[in-house]
């Protein structure tokens, strides 16, 4: 990377440091993020040097490396390629062996859905990658946006409501009025097809045919507490999207403005995807990024998937004992891992929100009594398993205050 290139990294790092730095000496760490979120010229610096390092500096001839096909071959695997039907008749099967009962049926549409796009809430986008396909309706959100295409937001701060609210401030500052008026959106929960129709149907007979079964009944199959791993992919199919006659005018009004749109509310259970790509090494605390995750459980679908780019260029091991706890914590939040792969500079990862919550509580309730037991890094001696619920540590939390942190590399392959 070039010097050009150094001095924008070291923008972004010093930022996270500190913030970190001010959690770490004692201040409270919703404090230290109102403050942080009103330094309108801190913000600015960041989101400009994130949006010239992503395209300027990150470029690569290796685009199947790039965090954002990374991400996009993974949902595309799940989704088109028959990984959610597989995936879903997995976890019927535990639900049967453990006398579970799934928290949805077919008619919510957890597992019968034909949608034309998926609905794709990017997290700290800066500048909307993802607008690039076809086969997403994306909500890109940041602090500070790069482009028009993306909604300012808090995400932290921002409510889960029954219908998301698009707010678009349309007044200036110092108008005479000194008023501004709101305009609202209601989102409207689009169909769209993920699944070709026998993959659906195979689906519905398995989930009927489990059902009949007695929810006690005893097995000696071997019911797997994790999910595999996913595969390569390629892509899916241009579809329409229905819209409701009243958000369309709405749209049409809100064109008009000049202002930049703002979010303050998100709709409950309406997500297909949401991505965090190097968001939660810019979250200062470890309860602040569990409550990140949490939100995300909330506004996604079930069976709809969480995908999370960490920033690593060290070997795969050196952090592997914090990856493993994002699991556990994320398991006890509902979520169960479905992909994960070290690439040379980052870590990618893909949960998925399961049809009963219990049946994986489970299984993040053993995996703790078992990690308990494990030697670690001298480093990570001082996690407090206690805390493993509602905390999640990121390598920079380990780190002295005056190292420097690893957390955008010098020289990668395009993370953008």
């Amino acid at each position: 990377m070039d010097v050009e290139g150094k001095r924008l990294a070291e923008i972004v790092k010093g930022t996270h440091k500190r913030l970190r730095k001010r959690c770490r000496q004692g201040e409270d760490e919703d404090e230290v993020w109102k403050d942080h979120i009103q330094h309108e010229d801190v913000l600015r610096s960041y989101a400009s040097a994130m949006h010239r390092l992503a395209t300027n500096h990150w470029e690569s001839t290796q685009v199947n490396t790039s965090r954002v096909t990374w991400v996009n071959n993974a949902v595309i695997q799940y989704y088109q390629k028959g990984e959610m039907t597989r995936v879903t008749q997995k976890e019927l099967r535990k639900l049967t062996h453990l006398g579970l009962e799934m928290e949805c049926d077919t008619s919510d549409g957890c597992l019968q859905k034909e949608y034309n796009k998926l609905q794709l809430l990017d997290v700290g986008s800066c500048y909307n990658p993802f607008s690039v396909y076809e086969h997403y309706e994306v909500t890109a959100i940041d602090l500070y946006p790069a482009q028009p295409s993306v909604k300012q937001c808090d995400f932290l701060d921002v409510e889960i409501a029954e219908e998301a609210t698009l707010v678009k401030d349309k007044g200036k500052k110092n108008s005479k009025e000194n008023s501004e008026s709101e305009s609202s959106l209601e989102a409207v929960e689009t169909t769209a097809s993920e699944i070709a129709k026998n993959d659906v149907d195979e689906v519905i007979n398995f989930v009927e045919k489990e059902q009949k079964s007695t929810p006690n009944s005893k097995s000696n199959e071997k019911i797997d507490t994790d999910l595999d791993t996913a595969e390569n992919v390629t892509s899916i199919s241009k579809g329409e999207s229905d819209a409701d006659v009243k958000e369309k005018e709405c749209e049409e009004m809100n064109k008009k403005s000049d202002q930049s749109n703002s979010i303050r509310f998100l709709r409950k259970g309406f997500f297909d995807v949401v991505v965090f790509c190097l968001l939660l090494e810019y979250i200062p605390s470890p309860k602040q990024r569990f409550l990140c995750c949490e939100k995300a459980y909330n506004l996604l679908k079930p069976n709809g998937l969480l995908c999370i780019i960490t920033p690593d260029s060290k070997h795969q091991n050196a952090n592997v004992h914090l990856y493993k706890l994002w699991k556990i914590t994320l398991g006890f939040l509902g979520f169960s891992r479905v992909k994960y792969e070290k690439l040379t500079h980052f870590h990618g990862m893909v949960f998925r929100k399961g049809l009963c919550k219990k049946a994986w509580e489970l299984d993040a309730d053993r995996e703790l009594s078992n990690i308990r037991n494990t030697n670690v890094k001298s480093r990570f001696e001082t996690i407090s398993y206690d805390k493993i619920k509602f905390e999640m540590y990121i390598p920079q939390d380990f780190q002295e205050l005056s190292d420097s942190d690893e957390e955008v590399p010098e020289k990668c392959p395009k993370l953008s």
